[in-house]
């Protein structure tokens, strides 16, 4: 029964990372602009979390299930890793909530701070401590391969949401076109009125329009015609 368990929340967790690998976005810190991307572990059972200046430091942290297990029981969530990882993506593309980083000046040990709007007056924040950075005065051939990477899983991640898309042009075309087929099947079925009644019909009602004119006030229409009234002199 264990086994079973914790084979169900594996594949919970591996089905959740997969809603935000690929997903990323900049931002700014004390002036200067930033990059954040997420992507899957070589195993594809880990998120890689990945930040950068794109110049001279690069942090990056690879976290399993076991981590965001206790970053939820932190956060105090529960139901799904499917869940929790959709709230995420939300956060870091500012749908339903938000995020910033926090650097520590003296270490650049970096915190990424993930703020979720589960209701309208209810907010709940997370952090994400991703250690201290790369440097690419430290190591530039490292560095350089690390941001390498970076780009083109960045460049992978764009043609794979080109793709979706077009995905989704195709699939939405293709559904317009049955809607538009159902509703000629249905308009070629409804039965006709018949033209002699469609003509005694109108004819019908032009006579109650022009008897309800002529009862009418040429300056009020909601007032009846008065008999004349005469004035007598003297």
């Amino acid at each position: 029964m264990s086994q079973q368990s914790t084979h169900t929340t594996k594949d919970d967790f591996v089905i959740g990372i997969k809603f935000i690998a690929d997903t990323s976005n900049s931002f700014k810190h004390q002036n200067k602009e930033y990059m954040l991307f997420f992507a899957l572990g070589e195993e594809e059972e880990s998120l890689v979390i990945t930040i950068s200046d794109g110049l001279n430091y690069l942090w990056a942290k690879e976290l399993d299930q076991s981590d965001f297990e206790q970053i939820r029981k932190d956060l105090g969530l529960e139901g799904t890793f499917e869940n929790f990882f959709q709230l995420f993506r939300d956060a870091v593309l500012q749908l339903n909530g938000n995020f910033r980083v926090n650097i520590q000046p003296d270490t650049l040990d970096l915190d990424l701070v993930i703020s979720y709007k589960i209701s309208k007056t209810a907010t709940l924040t997370g952090n994400i401590n991703i250690g201290t950075p790369m440097h690419f005065e430290q190591d530039k051939t490292m560095f350089r391969q690390f941001i390498r990477k970076t780009l083109f899983d960045l460049l992978g991640a764009k043609k794979k949401e080109s793709h979706k898309l077009e995905r989704e042009v195709v699939e939405l075309k293709e559904k317009l076109r049955v809607s538009e087929e159902k509703l000629a099947h249905i308009s070629k079925n409804m039965p006709a009125v018949p033209e002699e009644a469609a003509l005694s019909q109108g004819s019908n009602q032009a006579q109650a329009d022009n008897k309800k004119r002529a009862n009418a006030s040429l300056i009020n229409p909601n007032l009846k015609k008065r008999k004349g009234m005469g004035a007598k002199l003297g």
